[in-house]
């Protein structure tokens, strides 16, 4: 008979099974991270100006957990990261800050999958992913000047209970895998949506969030047919607070009010629209540049050009 033996991550198994963690590598210096296993900060780290990005982290060999103890890794000068990421095995970040005044807080152009939980983020881009790398972001908090979450992958996007700043925008995902976006405050949003969607290969919801702001374009773009926008609170955005791209998509049970265009804006077809509150909005409720969508069982009120506008 076969036996299977658990492998576990940062420790050692004793033929008496019992399990034995090795201590966590401390990092109290800026450098590259290639050995798999757990690190800890022990201090703050800064990169040498102008040198190279604070840590340059490759999981090509295996996996990497780091700790940041509560510390902050800083990329310092123009053009520095505070961490740059290669590799396709996953990396796991948490508990501290990434900081960069000029850059991105993490870059990934690779394979890697990534999650952050409990960590702050600030830069000029706060985290950018291409190729086919994944992002997990839980319980953090991103304030980027540009682009909260920038994604062009293959890979999934799932944001869970964080909190975006202002910015550009909060997060722009151009390509994807999966997007879950749920449970989470986008409030940027001063040059375009708090939130748009291009292209997702394997479905998007976007649920329980609050999303917009003080009169900055903010809102929410949606391109993907299929997707579920469901329980979201949409408030003072600058110009539309809903945008539907794409077809057949269940918009259910959101409050879209204060938007200085439309409340929302179908761009599609086939869209099941039921349960939504619909108010204030500087121009229609709901507007419809196409028929053949289902609207059913909304609220509206004070919606300056009515509340349903457009094609039947």
């Amino acid at each position: 008979m076969i036996r299977r033996v658990p492998i576990i991550f940062g420790a050692s198994l004793l033929a008496c099974g019992t399990v034995v963690y090795s201590a966590p590598t401390p990092i109290n210096a800026p450098g590259t991270i290639n050995v798999p296993g757990r690190y800890v900060l022990v201090n703050d780290i800064v990169s040498i100006p102008y040198v190279a990005d604070a840590l340059v982290i490759d999981t090509s060999v295996g996996p990497i957990d780091i700790d940041l103890g509560g510390f902050t890794v800083t990329g310092a000068g123009v053009g520095m990261n505070a961490v740059t990421v290669s590799g396709r095995f996953p990396l796991r970040i948490r508990n501290g800050s990434l900081f960069s005044g000029n850059a991105q807080a993490l870059q990934c152009f690779d394979a890697t999958p990534i999650t952050m939980e409990r960590v702050n983020l600030f830069g000029d881009w706060g985290i950018w992913i291409q190729g086919s790398a994944s992002l997990r972001l839980r319980e953090s908090r991103v304030d980027a000047t540009v682009y909260g979450v920038y994604a062009d992958t293959v890979g999934d996007v799932i944001i869970e209970r964080s909190a975006f700043g202002q910015g550009y925008m909060n997060a722009r995902i151009r390509f994807a895998g999966k997007v879950r976006v749920k449970d989470s405050a986008l409030l940027g949003g001063s040059q375009g949506p708090s939130l748009e969607v291009r292209h997702a290969s394997r479905g998007v919801s976007v649920a329980r969030n609050t999303l917009g702001g003080a009169g900055t374009p903010g809102g929410v773009a949606i391109a993907p047919d299929g997707a579920r926008i469901h329980g979201n609170t949409i408030h003072g955005t600058g110009y539309d607070g809903l945008v539907l791209l794409g077809s057949n998509m269940s918009v259910l049970g959101n409050t879209i009010d204060g938007s200085g265009g439309d409340g929302l804006l179908v761009a599609g077809t086939g869209n099941s629209i039921r349960g939504n509150v619909i108010t204030n909005s500087g121009s229609c409720g709901i507007n419809l540049t196409q028929s053949g969508n289902s609207i059913q069982g909304n609220t509206f009120s004070g919606n300056a050009f009515g509340d349903i506008c457009g094609a039947p």
